[in-house]
C-alpha cells in the first residue's frame, strides 16, 4: 500500500518504508510492532508519528537510518 498519510500508515501497516524526495530513495524502514486495533491517541502511536515526521523533514538530507522490517 502507498500512502502520503502518516497516521494511515501507522494505523494499517506492520512495516513502513519512508522515501525521500526525487530522486526517491529509501530513507528509513520501520517495523510497527503494535497490536491491532491501534488507537491514534496511544502514546506509542504518537511517538512513532513524531519520529516519522522528523525523518520526513530531513528526508534527502543524509538522514538515512534503518530500524528494519522483518
Amino acid at each position: 500500500m502507498v500512502t502520503h498519510d502518516v497516521d494511515e500508515a501507522i494505523y494499517m501497516a506492520t512495516c513502513i518504508v519512508v522515501m525521500s524526495a526525487r530522486p526517491a530513495k529509501i530513507e528509513n524502514i520501520i517495523n510497527v510492532e503494535k497490536a491491532y486495533p491501534r488507537r491514534r491517541d496511544d502514546r506509542d502511536f504518537l511517538e512513532l508519528r513524531a519520529e516519522i515526521l522528523r525523518i520526513l523533514h530531513f528526508a534527502g538530507n543524509g538522514a538515512e537510518q534503518e530500524r528494519g522490517c522483518n
